[in-house]
């Protein structure tokens, strides 16, 4: 016979937990002194408990587990409870192989903006932009993709038409104005001012996340000597997948 605290060592759990599972009738002691309340076990039930552990680390409930070590359960429902878990197993790896494809898919995203602002950023001026569009403010930066969405589908712009997209914080810290600019819609025309300095980048394909490339963008001008200011512009191209961003900088201060 062992303690409690013996069996507790021996198999990696804990007192608190044997009384726990001796609570829901899994783990019953083989003795209880009546007048000390001291649990004692047999060495044979250190089996029981590993198994329960086992069983735990695998994501079975102790209920289910009472049912599957019961000897009298019969084949129907020990079959039952290993599909219901064998269910929720695969459900839980399908989640995870799609968390993992939409990561992937970032990480790829992310290696090829790099790449396209190493050998594409440029310094220039920024030219005004004027022409048909429409505008709407958000409250953080997290519903900007869900204001761009309203926005295309109020424009009725054509498929494929080049599109550019302002976002500018700077006019009211409150807010972010989210702006669509498209030569082919039928809206009232719109003026975003322009920049004597600014940088812009092209992507050869549209980015899986937005923030990851103006991060990279932040990150490719601070040796320059430059930081984005805003408004940032995001203009995609009519032809296939290309896109271009850009934002007016300022030197940093303390650089030359």
């Amino acid at each position: 016979m062992v303690s409690i605290g013996e069996l507790a060592r021996q198999t990696g759990t804990t007192p608190r937990m044997l009384r726990h599972w001796e609570a829901t009738g899994l783990l019953p002691p083989a003795d209880v002194d009546p007048a000390t309340g001291r649990r004692s076990y047999d060495l044979a039930q250190e089996g029981r408990v590993l198994t329960i552990v086992a069983l735990r680390a695998n994501g079975f409930g102790l209920e289910e587990i009472r049912v599957l070590l019961d000897s009298r359960t019969d084949h129907a429902k020990l079959r039952a409870v290993l599909d219901a878990r064998r269910s929720t197993l695969s459900a839980s790896i399908a989640r995870d192989n799609a968390a993992l494809r939409r990561l992937d898919s970032r990480i790829a995203s992310l290696d090829r903006g790099h790449h396209d602002i190493a050998t594409t950023l440029t310094l220039e001026a920024l030219p005004p932009l004027t022409g048909p569009g429409l505008r709407t403010s958000v409250a953080h930066e997290s519903e900007i993709p869900a204001a761009v969405r309203a926005v295309l589908d109020r424009m009725a712009a054509p498929a494929g038409a080049e599109v550019a997209l302002v976002y500018d914080g700077t006019t009211d810290p409150r807010v972010i104005a989210v702006t669509a600019v498209c030569e082919a819609a039928r809206t009232d025309v719109i003026t975003i001012p322009g920049a004597p300095r600014a940088a812009s980048v092209r992507l050869a394909q549209r980015p899986v996340d937005l923030g990851d490339t103006w991060a990279a963008l932040d990150a490719a001008l601070l040796p320059l000597g430059l930081a984005a200011t805003g408004p940032y512009r995001h203009i995609l191209h009519s032809e296939g997948t290309a896109t271009t961003l850009a934002t007016p900088t300022t030197p940093v201060t303390g650089s030359v």
